[in-house]
């Protein structure tokens, strides 16, 4: 059955199409819509639509944003244009490589600033105000790298589609990615609230916050800066393998025993996720893995709460990268020099293919694929 149309559609956003469903379909996750213009196209194009396929049926992306509630906006945040919710031509061109130094450095910068702005008024406030204004308890730190952290996943986000549009999309040819459905709209902005607050306040409990300590930057150890070119990488690289190993059989578990994949099927839900649903999950899974997890790794692998921070930044960026679909060789910003020439470098693809397998999906580990390779669980 096919179902086509023409129009004349003038230039709009994404979430005001009125893309029409075929309701004859029995299968939610397999409905076949009319495809249009893309954003970019000019407002006086008129153009004939055809059949397409896309996964999921999320009408409430077709809201105004007077429309929407606050929790759909939240949710709302990291949409693609419309043709990489569908079907396309295979793309022949080389596999492209994202350069090494990119990420690590695009980190840093955007990671940076609560550091400089807490140290600044440590340096500038004890002159000009008394001491009870010139330390930042645990509450104000918190607030304060909470409503950056939100900045920083904004601009996460933005960083990640812009690299889509150069890159493309993973099995294009085959599927487009998954919108998120109508009855998880909601339930994902809870999601990334509770992950925005619990990751924050885990930077702040496990790093031993002590507010008579500023940020500092040095590049010996043994200078007394919280931050060292020398140290802080090689642990939050060992961090990083920790926090795998423990994720890798949790993961692995999930798969294995029914109870526990009941938990992680949300997850699941989609075959073709984008960055937004890194965590799409139920609510025990949130908790295990971004409030249990990180604690196991951080009892392993101890770091002072600027270390932490770093480290939060560089974990979220892993986990929203995985679920990119980039068609991009892209590993994580501080292992993959070390472990690709090893065979154990994990790259966007390979969480991509977990996807894709569902239940039956192997490569286990987020962060590597150490804990696969000695495990026999890689999938290629």
């Amino acid at each position: 059955m096919t179902l086509s149309s023409s129009i004349s559609s003038p230039a709009f956003h994404h979430h005001d199409v009125p893309l029409q469903y075929n309701n004859n379909n029995d299968d939610d996750n397999n409905n076949i819509i009319t495809s249009f213009a893309d954003e970019e196209k000019d407002a006086t194009t008129t153009t004939t639509t055809t059949t397409k396929w896309v996964r999921n049926n999320a009408t409430w992306l077709h809201k105004s944003r007077k429309e929407m509630s606050l929790l759909e906006r939240i949710s709302n945040k990291d949409v693609l244009p419309l043709k990489y919710y569908e079907q396309g031509e295979q793309i022949t061109s080389p596999f492209p490589s994202h350069p090494l130094w990119r990420s690590p450095l695009w980190i840093f910068i955007h990671a940076l600033p609560p550091l400089l702005l807490q140290s600044l008024w440590y340096s500038i406030m004890p002159s000009i105000a008394s001491s009870s204004w010139s330390k930042w308890s645990s509450f104000t730190t918190f607030m304060v790298y909470e409503v950056y952290f939100i900045v920083y996943l904004l601009f996460l986000i933005r960083n990640l589609h812009f690299w889509i549009r150069q890159y493309g999309v993973l099995d294009y040819h085959n599927c487009g990615r998954d919108m998120i459905l109508d009855k998880d709209a909601k339930k994902l902005a809870v999601s990334i609230i509770f992950f925005v607050v619990a990751r924050n306040l885990g930077v702040i409990l496990m790093g031993g916050y002590d507010a008579n300590i500023p940020p500092s930057f040095g590049i010996f150890p043994n200078g007394g800066a919280t931050i060292t070119l020398l140290k802080t990488p090689v642990r939050m690289a060992l961090w990083a393998l920790a926090f795998d190993f423990f994720f890798y059989m949790y993961h692995r578990a999930t798969h294995t025993i029914p109870f526990l994949w009941k938990v992680h099927a949300k997850h699941h839900s989609t075959k073709y996720p984008t960055p937004r649903q890194a965590i799409l999950a139920d609510n025990l899974q949130e908790v295990i893995e971004v409030v249990l997890l990180p604690f196991l790794a951080t009892l392993v692998v101890s770091m002072n709460t600027h270390e932490l921070w770093l480290t939060a930044c560089t974990t979220v960026y892993v986990e929203a990268l995985g679920h990119s679909g980039a068609r991009a060789y892209w590993g994580h910003p501080i292992l993959h020099f070390l472990l690709d020439p090893l065979g154990l470098a994990l790259v966007i693809e390979d969480h991509d293919l977990h996807h894709r397998g569902g239940k039956g999906g192997l490569n286990f580990g987020k962060q590597t694929l150490v804990w696969d390779r000695l495990f026999g669980t890689v999938g290629e």
